[in-house]
């Protein structure tokens, strides 16, 4: 039963989200490489992003080949992979893996590189990530050109929501701020994923949103004297 398959799917790669268990992709890789349901492979093969979600570098070591496969559901689950292991860093390999999924020629998975965009520049500035203001007005584009899918365009409205979330005074994170696995955060963004089958489940997301803004007072609510670096304009 494929259904049982991608729950199972699911399960493990909640199991062992940020372990970075090598045994673990393993088992996810021969998934997408051996079971016939398309369902299981783009589970499987988002769920490295989960188990790798502290480590990006060995993620995107592991997943940069299957952002070119042939298969499209494997490609969108290759970009959703480098969204949540990437996700706020403004990484500018995992942006470089992804961007030409952009002029994918399935609608879903342009839709799938948008919000891993989104996720991946999320809380950046034009110091920190120089993609920034030009992902910004690509989207806008998308969302107005009449002979695109709509389901891109549902993508890019979302993508959207991604960079500016919590009124750009958070940042989607899968770690707490001691870099531990965060069961909020994990359960928010795979219920976000499931908004493949239901456009309801997006809004889960915001359970993966960290506040980031600066909070400059101590326990008796005074400023104290500390030294900070801001790039903001």
């Amino acid at each position: 039963n494929p259904m049982l398959r991608s729950t199972g799917i699911c399960m493990l790669s909640m199991a062992y989200a940020g372990t970075g268990s090598p045994e673990v992709v393993r088992r996810l890789l021969e998934k997408v490489a051996t079971d016939p349901n398309l369902d299981v492979k783009r589970y499987a093969t988002i769920g490295i992003g989960f188990v790798l979600s502290k480590d990006p570098t060995t993620c995107l070591s592991y997943v940069s080949m299957l952002t070119e496969h042939f298969n499209g559901h494997v490609r969108y689950g290759a970009a959703m992979a480098l969204g949540i292991a990437c996700a706020a860093t403004g990484n500018m390999e995992a942006i470089a893996l992804i961007e030409p999924m952009i002029s994918d020629k399935e609608g879903f998975v342009r839709k799938g590189a948008l919000l891993s965009l989104a996720l991946i520049m999320c809380q950046q500035t034009d110091y920190t990530c120089p993609k920034v203001n030009g992902f910004r007005k690509q989207l806008l584009k998308k969302v107005g050109e009449k002979n695109e899918d709509s389901l891109v365009k549902f993508g890019a409205i979302i993508a959207q929501g991604l960079l500016d979330i919590g009124g750009q005074n958070a940042a989607v994170t899968m770690h707490n701020s001691d870099g531990q696995p965060d069961m909020g955060s994990m359960v928010g963004m795979m219920c976000f994923l499931h908004g493949w089958f239901w456009h309801s489940m997006h809004f889960f997301v915001a359970l993966a949103a960290k506040p980031s803004c600066l909070v400059l007072v101590n326990e008796n609510l005074k400023i104290p004297v500390m030294e900070y670096t801001c790039h903001a304009n």
